[in-house]
C-alpha cells in the first residue's frame, strides 16, 4: 500500500487560529483513508518577502521527511474536506494532480462568472496579464489550493520551485484594475502545461466557494440566504475552498448546526407539519422524518413537486415509532425560535 500524507501550512498565530475551522475536516479525511496529516508551522526556508511563502507549498515533496511517503497532497488552510470526499487519486508517473477553476468543467459557466466579476473571459487573457505567451498556455486556469505530488519527482519539483520564485519576484502586488495578483498559480499552470506534467482531477476536489456563490446564489441580501446553497454544496462537493476566508460564519453554522441533523430522526406532530416542511427544516435532510398523522394528511402537506411527485422513503407516518428530535428541539438548535 502506498504511503501517503496530506500537508498544509498554518504559519503564525492568525493562520493557526483560522485553520481550526478546517483542521478537523482534514484530520477526518486522513483518518478515513489511512493518510498521515502534517501541519507545517514554520517555513522550510527563509524568504525575502511574504509573497514567496506561498511558493513553498511545492517544497512539501522535497523535504527529508517526504522520503517516507510515495504521495503527498497539499491542501490550503482555508479548505474544508467534506465527509463524502473520496480518496485523492494518485497521479500517473511524471504527473502532478491539479484542479482547474472551471465550474463543473463547463466553460460557459466560468465565462458567466468572469463577466459578473470583471475577470478575464479567456484563459489566454489571464496568462497575458502575467506576460506569459498565450500560445504556450493552456485553455484553463488552475487553482493551486489542492495538489497531489509524487515524491519520486522531488528533483523536478525543487527545480520548479526555484524557477517559480524568480517569476513571482517580477509580479506586482496588484493588477492595473487594482485587484490583487496571483503569484504561484499562473506560473504553475503554464509550467505544468508545457511540461505535460499535469493531470486534472475532478472539479469537486476544489470548489471555490466565492465562484460557486457568484454563479448560483448572487445577488443576495442576507447571510441567511447563503445557508441553503452552502448546505447543498456540502452534500456533493468533496473539498470546499473558502478563499479569503469569505463567509466563514455561515460555514460554521452549516457545519455545526445543519450537518449533524443528517444522522437524526425527527418526530413531527400533525399541528407542526407546516414547520417541518419549511425550507429551514428540509435543508437539514434528516435521516428520517416520522409524522404523527394519517397518510392522507401527509400527502396533502408534502411539497410533492420538490420530491419528484413521490413521498420519499425517509418520510413515514407512525403513531409510536421513536425519534431523536422534536420540532421544538430543531427550532432551538437552529436558532429559529423567536424571542418573546
Amino acid at each position: 500500500m502506498a504511503r501517503k500524507a496530506i500537508v498544509t501550512f498554518a504559519i503564525g498565530e492568525k493562520y493557526q487560529k483560522e485553520f481550526q475551522n478546517f483542521k478537523p475536516s482534514v484530520e477526518r479525511y486522513a483518518a478515513k483513508y489511512g493518510w498521515d496529516f502534517i501541519e507545517v508551522k514554520e517555513l522550510f526556508e527563509p524568504v525575502e518577502e511574504r509573497r514567496f511563502i506561498i511558493c513553498q507549498k511545492l517544497l512539501i515533496a522535497c523535504q527529508e521527511w517526504s522520503k517516507k511517503y510515495d504521495v503527498i497532497a497539499w491542501v490550503d488552510s482555508d479548505m474544508y474536506m467534506t465527509e463524502n470526499c473520496p480518496e485523492l487519486p494518485t497521479p500517473s508517473p511524471g504527473k502532478i494532480g491539479i484542479c482547474t477553476e472551471q465550474l463543473m468543467h463547463h466553460e460557459c459557466l466560468q465565462q458567466k462568472v468572469c463577466e459578473r466579476r470583471s475577470w478575464q473571459l479567456k484563459a489566454s487573457e489571464y496568462y497575458d496579464r502575467y506576460n506569459m505567451c498565450s500560445a504556450e498556455c493552456p485553455d484553463w486556469i488552475m487553482n493551486a489550493g489542492l495538489m497531489v505530488f509524487r515524491t519520486d519527482m522531488s528533483d523536478d519539483i525543487r527545480a520548479m520551485y526555484d524557477e517559480m520564485v524568480e517569476v513571482v519576484r517580477k509580479i506586482p502586488e496588484r493588477a492595473e484594475n487594482g485587484t490583487l495578483n496571483h503569484y504561484e498559480q499562473p506560473y504553475l499552470g503554464w509550467k505544468l502545461y508545457n511540461d505535460k506534467s499535469f493531470e486534472i482531477m475532478d472539479w469537486r476536489y476544489n470548489i471555490v466557494w466565492p465562484v460557486y456563490r457568484c454563479m448560483f446564489v448572487e445577488p443576495y441580501d442576507r447571510l441567511d440566504d447563503l445557508v441553503k446553497p452552502m448546505a447543498n454544496l456540502f452534500d456533493f462537493g468533496y473539498t470546499i475552498h473558502f478563499t479569503d476566508r469569505e463567509d466563514i460564519d455561515v460555514m460554521c453554522y452549516v457545519r455545526d448546526k445543519i450537518l449533524p441533523m443528517r444522522e437524526k430522526t425527527l418526530v413531527v406532530e400533525q399541528k407542526e407539519m407546516m414547520k417541518a416542511f419549511s425550507s429551514a427544516f428540509r435543508i437539514c435532510k434528516f435521516k428520517k422524518m416520522i409524522f404523527r398523522c394519517d397518510p392522507k394528511i401527509l400527502q396533502m402537506f408534502c411539497p410533492l413537486q420538490q420530491y419528484g411527485w413521490v413521498i420519499p422513503n425517509h418520510i413515514v407516518c407512525s403513531e409510536d415509532e421513536p425519534g431523536d428530535l422534536t420540532v421544538s428541539d430543531v427550532e432551538e438548535k437552529l436558532g429559529l425560535k423567536s424571542a418573546n
